[in-house]
C-alpha cells in the first residue's frame, strides 16, 4: 500500500509539473506577443515624432529662407538706389535746371490749363 501511495504521490507530482509546465509556457508566449505589440507601437510612435519633427525643420527651413531672401531683396534695392544716384549725379542731362528755367515752364504750364 505505501508502495501504491508513492506511486500516487509521484504521478501528482509530475502531473502538477506539466500543469505548471504548460501554464508558464502559455505565460511566456503572452508575453512575447504583448512585447512584440509593445514594440510595434513604439516604433510607429516614434515614426510619427520623427516625420512632424521633420516637418517642422522644413518649416523652420522656409520661413528662414524667406526672411533671407527679403534682406537680400532689400540690401539689392539700396545698392541699386545708391548706384543710380551716383549715375544721376555724374550724367549731365540728369542735372538740376536752374530754378528760373524750372519755374517759367511751370508758368507756361499752368497758363496751358
Amino acid at each position: 500500500m505505501q508502495h501504491l501511495n508513492k506511486i500516487i504521490h509521484g504521478s501528482e507530482y509530475i502531473k502538477g509539473k506539466l500543469v505548471f509546465a504548460r501554464n508558464t509556457t502559455r505565460k511566456l508566449e503572452e508575453a512575447e506577443l504583448q512585447s512584440q505589440t509593445i514594440l510595434k507601437e513604439a516604433e510607429l510612435r516614434a515614426e510619427n515624432i520623427r516625420k512632424e519633427k521633420e516637418l517642422d525643420a522644413k518649416e523652420r527651413f522656409v520661413q528662414m529662407k524667406s526672411a533671407h531672401d527679403k534682406e537680400v531683396f532689400e540690401k539689392n534695392k539700396k545698392i541699386n538706389d545708391s548706384e543710380n544716384r551716383a549715375r544721376q549725379k555724374n550724367n549731365p542731362s540728369f542735372k538740376k535746371r536752374p530754378v528760373s528755367t524750372n519755374r517759367s515752364r511751370i508758368m507756361t504750364l499752368s497758363k496751358r490749363i
